[in-house]
């Protein structure tokens, strides 16, 4: 099956092209010339070869990047100019830092790090619109207290991390948490306690509620 090694220049004719899609080939950069489309609002490049994002990419109005599956060891700082972005997917690299400037993706609904190399989730993300997060399969050993300013957010999943601290403080009083069978479920009026007890109707339970978080699957959601 031949795939593409290169964008084909042809593309960049296009000037009115809102959606690209390049899923599944074998391109390591994107040229300069992608600038020529000004109307782009969805950029699909993932299970390709790209080693970097330049610069010039955050000059699109993107509302929807999807760069998965390739070998991005960083994110440039220049993604915070992408105000109308509403889902990223960065998923599957090899990233390991952050940018604070994403806490400038006053849009972003969607959040997509699963399987990276981060340790750290930077504060910023707990001032966005978040409605769905996706941190599993990292090396995060704690969720910033922070982020139970995300209010929007109905699914956080966090599975295949080595957490030290259970993410009871981030938890409101409209979240449902549901984990794998054998272990407590909150409903909703529930009021984790501290980590590893949960007080339900009042009585404070001593099953642990995250024993194990590595290789168990989890997801918040709100109401």
């Amino acid at each position: 099956e031949n795939r593409f090694t290169e964008i084909p220049s042809d593309v960049w004719l296009f000037a009115p092209l809102e959606t690209l899609n390049l899923y599944h080939n074998c391109i390591k950069t994107i040229p300069e010339a992608i600038k020529n489309l000004q109307m782009l609002t969805y950029l699909n490049i993932s299970r390709n070869l790209l080693s970097t994002l330049p610069k010039y990419l955050f000059d699109l109005p993107l509302k929807v990047l999807v760069v998965s599956n390739n070998k991005l060891v960083s994110i440039p700082e220049e993604i915070g100019k992408l105000k109308d972005l509403m889902e990223l997917d960065i998923s599957c690299n090899e990233i390991q830092v952050l940018p604070q400037q994403m806490g400038k993706l006053h849009s972003l609904r969607e959040l997509n790090i699963r399987r990276n190399n981060l340790h750290v989730l930077p504060d910023e993300l707990g001032d966005l619109p978040l409605v769905k997060l996706d941190f599993s399969c990292n090396k995060v050993t704690e969720i910033p207290v922070c982020y139970r300013k995300l209010h929007h957010l109905q699914v956080i999943i966090l599975d295949n991390n080595p957490l030290q601290v259970p993410p009871a403080q981030v938890r409101n009083k409209n979240m449902i948490l549901a984990q794998t069978p054998g272990y407590l479920m909150a409903e909703e009026g529930d009021l984790l306690h501290s980590p590893g007890h949960a007080v339900r109707r009042g009585k404070v339970s001593t099953q642990p509620i995250f024993s194990h978080l590595r290789g168990t699957d989890m997801c918040f959601s709100f109401k």
